[in-house]
């Protein structure tokens, strides 16, 4: 197989040097930032050489270009995940991933156990999701065996994927008064029984999996995370873990702190992936960027990825690419910003329709027509797109723009009871175009790449946005 360059890829059981292509990603135009870290394996013209990258995977070349091709193999569905985040990963921002991101599984927010047992009549207001987002996880959270069972069977109904345990936040209103999050590391055997109960009540094909870190303050050997790991497997049916490589400090530093401060050690994931190969260990923190994705998912042993912060900071650059390099769809890889500009739009004047009252819409949320799902306001339904145009010049006159159009609709709606005719189906994408240089509102995310891999050799020796290797970047980026 003839390949351009001379840094190996790191893999499982590759046979046979493969090899990547070294050139910079560069500019298109002087102006224009680095519009994408996503790399291609260059491919001159031959065929591979048939070699097991993992046990019963199939190895495949899907071209981007006739001169450039991504090396895939068969991922499993949940390969690669976006974190569960407070705040963040609600119904709108799901909807949002879903627009750029066919096959990455999706989170809820963390619900707590006692929100859903007290407000059981009112359980569609954090457990519905439309169809379309799935496959998605219900994160739990909670430490009583009797509420986590009861919360499991009000979600049950929903037909989540999976049921996931939060066993790594470290706010102190969860870990600390809640007692739960990560405070339930130090109690493993509790974990379990949690476990176990959630299990009576779900559907036998729901699997239950467990988000946990390296450890809790002084109790941060791998020793400690291995022992957590073979107590909660062994006394519950949990055989799936995904793993913040970091430990969390439960006084002391804020969450923010708590994914930055303490070192990554993600030797110690794969060390636990080595020790219990009857298990699945999805590694998370510090992941920005495909490179590094694709690195951990070619590291044996190693289940699947788990990507928060980036997702949440520059959606197009860490989801539009995803399909088409891991799992090899190129639907979503062929869409434009505009496209998703447009579908996203849509949504949110369906949400607005959807809602009973027009004019009273606040900073909080508010109860739709039946009480389906919550209706928010402008600005949490505007919030995930902000950052679509993440690194593109005058992307902050764009956000801009639409949070003084969130603003001015919003007085409209507030002060007239008339209904607005205004159409963010149709403003987006305009003030996309008038605002940003209108390449980057209309070139899918294939075109981006293809036109990175044709960018003269010479402008990389000048460029100071080189990109490191796959496992140097993965080992080294250790800030969000």
């Amino acid at each position: 197989m003839a390949l351009v360059g001379y840094q190996h890829l790191v893999t499982g059981q590759l046979l046979g040097p493969l090899k990547r292509s070294t050139r910079c990603l560069t500019h298109r135009k002087f102006e224009r930032p680095l519009h994408s870290r996503f790399l291609a394996v260059s491919v001159a013209r031959s065929a591979y050489v048939a070699g097991p990258f993992f046990p019963n995977t199939t190895p495949r070349i899907r071209s981007f270009t006739r001169q450039h091709a991504t090396l895939q193999m068969s991922r499993p569905a949940d390969a690669f995940s976006v974190a569960p985040m407070m705040d963040v990963t609600d119904n709108h921002f799901r909807t949002l991933c879903r627009l750029l991101s066919k096959h990455a599984l999706l989170y809820t927010e963390m619900v707590v156990d006692s929100t859903l047992v007290y407000n059981a009549s009112n359980a569609d207001h954090w457990l519905a999701f439309h169809p379309a987002q799935q496959p998605i996880v219900l994160q739990l959270g909670g430490s009583d065996p009797q509420k986590m069972r009861a919360a499991a069977e009000i979600a049950a109904p929903y037909g989540y994927s999976a049921i996931n345990i939060n066993c790594g936040c470290p706010s102190d209103r969860v870990a600390g008064r809640g007692c739960f999050g990560a405070a339930l590391m130090k109690d493993a055997p509790g974990v379990a029984a949690l476990c176990r109960a959630i299990a009576e009540v779900v559907p036998a094909s729901t699997p239950i999996t467990v988000k946990c870190r390296l450890g809790v303050d002084d109790l941060d050997t791998y020793s400690f995370a291995r022992d957590f790991v073979q107590v909660v497997s062994e006394n519950a049916p949990v055989r799936h873990f995904i793993i913040h490589a970091r430990k969390a400090y439960l006084k002391g530093l804020s969450p923010a702190e708590n994914r930055t401060v303490p070192p990554l050690r993600y030797d110690r994931v794969l060390a636990l992936a080595r020790d219990f190969p009857h298990l699945h260990f999805s590694i998370n923190g510090g992941i920005r960027t495909m490179p590094q994705v694709r690195h951990f998912l070619d590291t044996e042993h190693l289940y699947g990825v788990m990507v928060g912060r980036a997702v949440m900071n520059h959606p197009w650059e860490a989801l539009a690419g995803v399909d088409a390099v891991i799992f090899g769809d190129d639907s979503c890889a062929q869409r434009t910003r505009r496209d998703v500009l447009q579908a996203y739009g849509a949504y949110v004047d369906k949400q607005l329709h959807a809602a009973s009252i027009y004019g009273q819409e606040t900073d909080e949320r508010e109860s739709c027509s039946r009480g389906s799902q919550w209706t928010p306001s402008l600005h949490v339904l505007l919030k995930p797109i902000l950052n679509l145009f993440w690194g593109v010049p005058r992307s902050k006159e764009w956000r801009k723009r639409v949070q003084q159009a969130t603003d001015e609709q919003t007085r409209i709606r507030r002060n007239s009871s008339v209904k607005s005719n205004f159409s963010w189906e149709t403003f987006l994408p305009q003030v996309a175009e008038s605002t940003l240089d209108p390449w980057y509102v209309n070139t899918t995310w294939m075109a981006m790449q293809s036109e990175s891999e044709t960018a003269a050799p010479e402008d990389c020796n000048n460029n100071s946005a080189h990109i490191d290797s796959p496992a140097s970047t993965a080992i080294t980026s250790i800030a969000y």
